[in-house]
């Protein structure tokens, strides 16, 4: 009897989960035919599969790279690469990622975002096309518009308009304003310094701030240039 209720209570068991299981995938189904989206937790990938799909909720996985025209709210991978529209969440690829948009972890040999980054970016290359503010861990970073909080490099970090926050590395570059810190071995800024500078070379076109370096320049400043120290206020 005993043997009985057992077999009775586990084919209970599987039945259950199996009318679980397809509500589930129905449930799904009806929201990729109306919204074009994939509830899915886990979802393989190759990109000529995924063609419909705008939306992904849970794990994107692509073999060999995920989809361009996907927006991913959860974890991104990429076998090869990652090659993906909007990112909610976390991107990872051994060699490259490749994205419109990215908020929260972008972490792969290489990193490239179209348009804007908020959160980590850590490879040995990082670039954004516009808005940084993230977190650059790399070898060289670069953002081809306006950054905040961090940037941290071995070689080189850029920003060719204006920078927020903290640089170091062997060489940073501002080609407009520095609100913040910087240090390395050759500090730049081009137009105007408010805040800190620590190298071997600084140099700023203007500013209001203070230089601690072999060879300190502030081109506007009443004194140019001088050893050791230098300030404008």
């Amino acid at each position: 009897m005993g043997e009985i209720d057992i077999m009775k209570k586990l084919l209970l068991a599987v039945l259950f989960v199996g009318c679980l299981f397809s509500l589930v995938n129905l449930s799904a189904a009806e929201i990729t035919t109306n919204s074009n989206s994939s509830w899915y937790v886990f979802y393989p990938d190759v990109p000529w599969s995924q063609g419909e799909m705008e939306n992904v909720y849970g794990i994107n996985f692509g073999i060999p790279v995920t989809n361009s025209t996907v927006n991913v709210y959860g974890l991104n991978l990429g076998l090869i690469t990652c090659n993906t529209n909007y990112i909610y969440g976390v991107q990872m690829s051994p060699i490259a990622n490749n994205s419109r948009n990215v908020e929260g972890l972008d972490l792969a040999f290489v990193n490239n975002t179209d348009d804007s980054v908020t959160g980590v970016q850590f490879g040995a290359f990082n670039n954004v096309n516009r808005d940084s503010d993230a977190v650059q861990f790399g070898i060289m970073n670069n953002v081809n518009n306006n950054a905040s909080i961090c940037q941290l490099g071995v070689l080189a970090n850029n920003v060719n308009n204006s920078f927020s926050g903290f640089q170091m590395a062997l060489v940073n570059n501002i080609n407009n304003d520095l609100n913040g810190v910087q240090m390395a071995a050759i500090n730049n800024v081009n137009k105007k310094l408010n805040g800190v500078q620590i190298g071997i070379i600084n140099h700023a076109s203007s500013g209001h701030g203070i230089q601690f370096g072999l060879i300190n320049v502030i081109e506007n400043s009443w004194i140019p240039f001088m050893p050791l120290v230098n300030f404008s206020f």
